[in-house]
């Protein structure tokens, strides 16, 4: 069983340094989705910021077309008022014609406060086209060192992938089953040491995950009988030496 153990670690030193270089690989991948999902959410938010400038350029145009229905029959009015025939239709007119511009100078307002939001819309969105153009070439620096990252990677992959193979064929295949799931588990790492916290004390633990080892593990451990799972994180045991 010692030779087992033996081979369990060295199979766990180059799991590891595999699994390292993937995750290394991983992230930079992590790094490319990244950039794509802030890409897509500043694109998200023009579209939303585009559609809200179209509502409001959308509600000035209206507010000028009143304005112009407005002045087009102010215009009729004052050709009505001098054609009129008595004070009372003057009057009358007279009035409509000042109501018309009491109205058109509150839609004159409305219309300069909708162009000035406009304005501002417009700087914002321009603010967001910015940021879509610095994303764009951030994912394209992030593409970059990724694929870059991954091919100078390959052959070192490749190296460790066939060193683990190696490693693997020495262990027993019912072991290797156990190891491969707990090392799947804990990225890699399917190991952990037996330590013994005060040495006056028959105190065991796990360094994998801090939790107590029973006596009967360790004397089977010592006597090299079986591997042993911690019962905590399902490691398998070995004792230093």
């Amino acid at each position: 069983m010692s030779a087992t153990l033996d081979a369990l670690q060295v199979l766990q030193q180059v799991t590891l340094k595999l699994t390292a270089l993937r995750s290394k690989i991983e992230r930079k991948k992590r790094s490319v989705r990244s950039h794509e999902q802030r890409q897509a959410a500043h694109e998200a938010e023009l579209a939303a910021k585009h559609e809200v400038i179209m509502q409001r350029q959308s509600a000035v145009d209206q507010l000028e077309l009143e304005v112009k229905t407005h002045e087009d029959r102010t215009t009729q009015l004052r050709e009505a008022l001098n054609k009129s025939k008595t004070n009372k239709e003057y009057a009358a007119l007279l009035t409509e014609i000042n109501t018309g511009k009491a109205d058109n100078s509150k839609l004159e307002d409305q219309i300069l406060e909708g162009m000035n939001r406009l304005e501002e819309l417009r700087a914002e969105e321009q603010v967001i086209h910015s940021k879509i153009e610095d994303e764009k070439q951030a994912l394209a620096n992030a593409h970059k060192a990724a694929d870059a990252f991954e091919q100078d990677s390959q052959a070192e992959v490749e190296a460790l992938g066939r060193e683990r193979a190696e490693a693997a064929s020495a262990v027993p295949s019912s072991t290797l089953s156990i190891f491969e799931r707990v090392a799947e588990r804990h990225d890699g790492e399917a190991l952990a040491q037996v330590v013994q916290p005060h040495p006056k004390r028959q105190e065991f633990m796990c360094d994998g995950c801090n939790m107590g080892v029973t006596l009967e593990q360790f004397v089977i451990l010592q006597a090299g009988i079986d591997i042993q799972l911690c019962n905590s994180c399902g490691r398998v045991l070995f004792l230093d030496g």
